[in-house]
């Protein structure tokens, strides 16, 4: 019963204060554009490469032994297998991305302290 009650108030306090959180966002960009013309291009971004993944992301089962009962035990659909196959490629874009913007950091960095 403790638990019930505890679990209520704690999805009420994440959801007050992630409402707040975007509240006070949509503020700050609707009065400084300028200042928020990067987050906005970052989540722009961000929408496009999941839109992108999901396009690509194919909606047919895995060929191996035994994918057949898994499916069946875990209740999998197209839909299901295409929504996490679309996240997968998201993942790897960005983590593939972050990557190479380390290495580009790092190489650029040691290439002004040789020149300076």
């Amino acid at each position: 019963m403790i638990i019930d009650i505890g679990l209520v108030l704690t999805y009420i306090l994440v959801l007050g204060g992630a409402g707040i959180a975007i509240y006070f966002a949509i503020k700050f960009s609707i009065s400084n554009p300028k200042k928020s013309k990067k987050s906005i291009t970052g989540v722009a971004i961000l929408i496009g490469v999941m839109l992108i993944s999901f396009v690509i992301a194919s909606d047919k089962p895995l060929d191996f032994y035994g994918f057949e009962a898994l499916a069946e035990k875990l209740n999998l659909t197209p839909g299901a297998i295409k929504r996490s196959g679309a996240a997968l490629i998201t993942f790897y874009v960005f983590a593939l991305s972050a990557i190479i913007a380390a290495i580009y950091y790092e190489v650029s960095k040691f290439l002004r302290n040789k020149n300076g």
